[in-house]
Order: structure tokens, then sequence, then C-alpha cells
């Protein structure tokens, strides 16, 4: 297992005491692990938050005022396989054993396209509920914050009633809001897949995307946007595939590396410094060390990605910054790790083509396997 989402309507520390150890032993083994909840009508607790953040990586609120977040869904999965649960559990002593609940258990093969589709389509779901403008990541301050204002409901288990009451009547007027209006579609949140609906991308041109509504009484509405790609870009860095790097290999006993190697290029940089300080601007780094005993740092990567000109929605991958790998020679100092993409790096051969790495202007991020790099190099010093 690489990575593992829980996507919850309500938790309770109940309910994640049940599952605590086997979070923290997924946690131990290196595992990226992502949580994003609810509060809706006193369904969580402020000791369910507070045991969550101590189990995984990142815990986020999804809270759109007037609207109930009702989710449950859990997908964990690897380079070749993964499984989900979409039902009506919730992270709860009776979702997760108490309740009669009802779901479906997805094992799912990542090398059958369309188990591979269907995975990309939930994945992309569920990191575009992290990043939305009504979601918030978690933390002390922000708990805290929730406890003390009356417009949210923050169920307190050690009393018999919630903090507030969704219902609207208040005992006093409503403090401030804490989150933004979601911009996103409350038809479908899961956009219809870019082979469907959206002219591939390719080169540097400016692109127009359609946008396609669906659901009671649209019947397909089709919106189009143009959009000046070349804009959105802040700094753009790549370069072409070598056997190696694309996870191809010409020996039978020779094992992938599950990384790409991040280095000059021809580029006008400095490798020991542009990736972690400029490229990668704005991730959050952790030390680690290295198989070899080198100090190293860490980052978890989240990127649109694009292959050969088509959209295949949004991956995790790790970024490694190795200083002591710096010498006179090319070797290299940053590595991204394909993570979740491995298997289809590996299932295609794609040596010779280019990787294009780009950090855009509102700070996400973009990853294109191609034939020629969409634009030209980039930077923003």
């Amino acid at each position: 297992m690489e990575s593992l989402d829980i996507v919850t309507a309500w938790v309770k520390r109940s309910g994640v005491d049940a599952v605590s150890r086997a979070l923290k032993a997924v946690r131990s083994r290196g595992v990226a692990t992502r949580a994003i909840v609810g509060i809706s009508l006193g369904g969580t607790s402020r000791q369910g938050l507070e045991a969550l953040l101590d189990c995984v990586d990142e815990v986020y609120i999804y809270q759109h005022s007037g609207r109930t977040f009702h989710p449950k869904v859990y997908r964990a999965s690897n380079s070749e396989s993964a499984c989900t649960l979409v039902g009506s559990h919730n992270l709860t002593a009776g979702g997760v054993a108490n309740n009669f609940e009802a779901g479906t258990l997805g094992r799912l093969d990542l090398t059958d396209e369309g188990e591979r589709r269907y995975h990309r389509d939930l994945r992309s779901y569920i990191q575009r509920l992290s990043t939305d403008a009504a979601t918030k990541r978690v933390d002390s301050d922000l708990i805290a914050a929730l406890t003390e204002n009356d417009r949210y409901v923050l169920l307190d288990e050690s009393k018999s009633t919630a903090t507030g009451d969704e219902s609207g009547t208040r005992s006093r007027p409503q403090d401030g809001h804490l989150f933004q209006q979601s911009q996103e579609s409350l038809r479908e949140f899961i956009p219809p897949r870019p082979s469907e609906n959206q002219k591939k991308i390719s080169g540097s041109e400016p692109r127009k995307v359609r946008l396609r509504e669906s659901g009671p009484g649209l019947d397909g509405l089709v919106i189009d946007r143009a959009e000046d790609v070349e804009s959105e870009v802040a700094v753009r860095w790549f370069k072409q595939l070598g056997k190696i790097d694309a996870q191809q290999g010409d020996s039978p006993n020779w094992n992938p590396s599950n990384t790409v190697t991040l280095v000059s290029a021809g580029h006008p940089i400095d490798r020991s410094t542009f990736f972690r300080d400029e490229l990668f601007e704005g991730l959050t780094w952790e030390s680690a060390i290295s198989a070899g005993g080198r100090q190293r740092e860490v980052a978890d990567l989240a990127a649109e990605v694009i292959l050969d000109g088509e959209g295949v929605g949004d991956y995790r991958f790790t970024v490694r910054h190795t200083p002591d790998y710096h010498s006179g020679q090319a070797n290299r100092t940053t590595e991204l790790r394909w993570g979740e993409l491995a298997h289809e790096m590996r299932s295609v051969d794609r040596t010779g083509k280019f990787l294009t790495l780009e950090r855009l202007v509102n700070g996400t991020f973009r990853v294109h396997v191609g034939p020629k790099p969409p634009g030209p190099f980039k930077t923003s010093v």
C-alpha cells in the first residue's frame, strides 16, 4: 500500500479508536494517509478530530453552508492494485462496528484499463474535495475556532449535547463564517472523463476546454471556456526519459526503480537548489534518512497528470531531496518517485518521451509525459 484516503460525513473518537492501531501501523510504513470529514448536524466530535490527527498525515474538514457533507468513501492503493469501499459507513462506533450498514467493496486490478479508469475518477474526486474552497486543513487552532464559533456544530463527547444546533435556533447570534462556499457543481462532483468531453491538450497554444454538465434537466449542456495555458505556468522544467527513468529494463532480472532523477537536462539551473527551492516551492518537507544513511528531505506532491496529451486525473507522488548526492558530476540531488503512476509507466514504454513538471501560478502542479514538452523551459526567478 502506498496511499490511503478516508472520506466520511462524521467522525467520533469511538470510531477512530476502533481502527487507530491499524492506521498508525500503516502510517509507520510510509503510507501517505489522508482524511476528509464533515461536521454537519453535530455528527462529528472534537475528540474525534483530535484522535484522527494522531493517526493520519492530513485531516481536512469540508463544510458548505446550508448543505450536508455526506459521502463515505475509503480508498487504498499501490501501483498495481487498489481497494475501495463506498457505502454508508461513518467513522464512528456505529459505522465501524455496531450499525446495520451497506456498502460496495471493490478490489481493483490496476492492470485493467476499466478498473484503472474507475480508480482514477475516484481519486480525482477525493483530491478535488481536499483542495476545494469549502475545505480547511485541520489543526489545533481550527478545532479551537470551531468549538468557540456558535455557527458550527461540533460534538463534545464528554457532554451529552452538541455545542450548537444546526436547525438554526440559537441562544445567541451566530458568529462569522470560517469556511468559504464551494465553487464545484452541486449536481455532479466528478468531472466527465477528458477523453470524451475535453479537447486534448497539446503544445503551448491556448486551449479551449469543453465542460459538460449533466444531471436532471440539463441533458448535456456544453459550455466553452477559453484558457491561456501558458499564463497559468509559473515554473516549467522538462527532460527526455531514458529507459531507467521510464521504468523499462532489458534484463529479465531488472527491478524498476519507481524513480526518475531530476537533473539540469540542459537547462540553466543549479540542480542542487532549483527543484527543492523553486520548482517545488510551497511543498511541506520533512526530514528523513536514505537507505544508505544520508540525510534527506521528503515531500508529498499532488499533481494533475497528462499522458500523451490526455488528462488522466490527479495523482500523488513523493519528492526526495538528498543534498549529499550533489557532486561535480551529473549526479541527482532530487528525485521524483512515480508512486501511483508507477504501474502506468511500466505498462507502456515511454522511453524517449519527455517528462515535464510545472508549478502553476495558483500553487498547484502538473506532470506531463508526452512526445514533446507543452512549452519552453520557464523560471520564476
